[in-house]
């Protein structure tokens, strides 16, 4: 590190203050400030609570969008009101040759007011709660407090003068304190805004659409949302490396490495990545299907992310699954282009039975449970004939998998023991067992 002393002592030199103190600035203030100063406070707080009162009517007539926040704009609405209100009393008061002291002072400072409740705003919206959240706010804070400190007394120029002396050497380069604190406010700034801007897309088009866009499919908002998130990262990064002064050039080399270490070591994250592409344009798994996964995962499509999708299987519990898992391993899709899903029962009964007589009851059963579709109708086949007795398939449609299969084929089989207990069908040895469970799982019901 060096510290430059050549001028430092001129550059160093106190800007002379707005005011010695505040008995001074009390001194310069006048009964119209105080008048002013009220009017502008009781009619911005007016205002605010005129516009929140109507939107909040607004939101519920359900007329304003659902992901727009009535009290976070509320919150900046009110010092943004103050900010503009107090700088046009501030050049009127220039204009007609009254003293400004006291409304450059309150101008400063509801502009402060304003920065702070906007920097807040979207630090909320780009965070969730948090350690980092509440160390970010409160340097926020202070550093705008601080500024505007500086400021109004004066010592703002001299204390960045002071910033540029003190320097660094990097290479062939030298860079001062100061730059390395604006491009850690750049940084903060720009990636703050990209993480609210892309929650501000994904609420508008995923969590919380209104009726324009809930129209259109799921999979086209998430590709638009992926594509915006892509887009809004590349626009930060060449906005930061033009804000700290390096040439974009520099992104061919850095486009080099990054191709070489896709080749070496980033395949499976560049797979996945676009592998979840592939699907949202192929639509070949979709957020909400029914999938069964080769290692027998059986769940709904909650989530299609960059790298992995969620699946939340029947007890309620998520699992992760690769995107390129999806793509090149065999995935049954139940929900793919048709919700009808075909389901069976096996019925096990002795030698004897007068099939032709039971088959009919045994349809006229099942077609009563309220989730068997009539059509395609349920149907009652002789699958196979052993030398225990006749083995039966009881085979029926449903259009609600995500309803659950167990439940409706439990339904079934409580359908068909009670047909034949009320027949005296008796189940062959392979049944007896089944009966069993069959008639404690009735009991249970009743």
């Amino acid at each position: 590190m060096i510290v430059s002393a050549d001028n430092l002592e001129q550059s160093l030199i106190k800007q002379p203050p707005v005011v010695n103190g505040v008995s001074d600035l009390l001194a310069q203030t006048s009964v119209y400030d105080w008048v002013t100063t009220v009017a502008i406070i009781l009619l911005a707080y007016g205002i605010t609570w005129w516009v929140k009162r109507w939107l909040r009517q607004r939101d519920m007539q359900n007329t304003t969008p659902r992901w727009f926040d009535v009290n976070a704009m509320a919150r900046v609405l009110f010092p943004l009101l103050l900010w503009l209100m107090a700088h046009g009393a501030q050049v009127a008061a220039e204009s007609l040759g009254a003293s400004d002291v006291w409304l450059k002072f309150i101008t400063q400072l509801f502009g402060a007011f304003f920065a702070v409740r906007l920097f807040l705003s979207v630090v909320r919206g780009a965070l969730p709660d948090g350690s980092v959240r509440d160390i970010i706010e409160r340097v926020c804070v202070i550093s705008i407090w601080a500024v505007v400190l500086l400021e109004y007394t004066g010592r703002l120029d001299s204390v960045l003068a002071h910033l540029d002396s003190v320097r660094f050497t990097l290479g062939k380069s030298t860079v001062t304190l100061s730059d390395v604190i604006a491009l850690v406010f750049i940084v903060t700034v720009v990636w703050l805004l990209l993480k609210w801007l892309t929650g501000m897309v994904e609420a508008m088009l995923i969590q919380r659409p209104n009726q324009y866009f809930v129209q259109f499919d799921l999979s086209a908002r998430v590709i638009f949302v992926r594509i915006a998130q892509g887009v809004l990262v590349v626009v930060a990064v060449l906005f930061c490396l033009m804000a700290v002064g390096i040439d974009v050039a520099v992104l061919s080399v850095f486009g080099g490495a990054l191709g070489v270490g896709i080749g070496l070591g980033l395949q499976k994250i560049a797979s996945n990545y676009v592998s979840g592409f592939v699907m949202l344009f192929e639509r070949s798994v979709r957020i909400g299907d029914l999938i069964t996964t080769t290692d027998n995962q059986r769940g709904y499509v909650t989530q299609i992310n960059a790298r992995y999708t969620v699946i939340q299987g029947m007890d309620g519990n998520e699992f992760l699954v690769p995107n390129e898992r999806l793509i090149t391993m065999p995935v049954t899709n139940w929900t793919l282009n048709d919700h009808r899903v075909w389901m069976s029962a096996t019925l096990h009964l002795k030698h004897g039975v007068d099939i032709d007589f039971i088959r009919p009851k045994l349809i006229e059963a099942v077609s009563q449970i309220p989730r068997v579709l009539a059509s395609p109708a349920p149907a009652v086949l002789l699958a196979n004939t052993t030398n225990t007795g006749h083995v039966l398939e009881i085979t029926w449609w449903v259009n609600d998998p995500e309803n659950g299969r167990m439940n409706v084929t439990s339904d079934i089989n409580l359908a068909i023991w009670r047909v034949c207990r009320a027949y005296d069908i008796p189940f062959s040895i392979d049944q007896a067992k089944y009966e069993a469970e069959l008639a404690k799982a009735h009991d249970e019901t009743d």
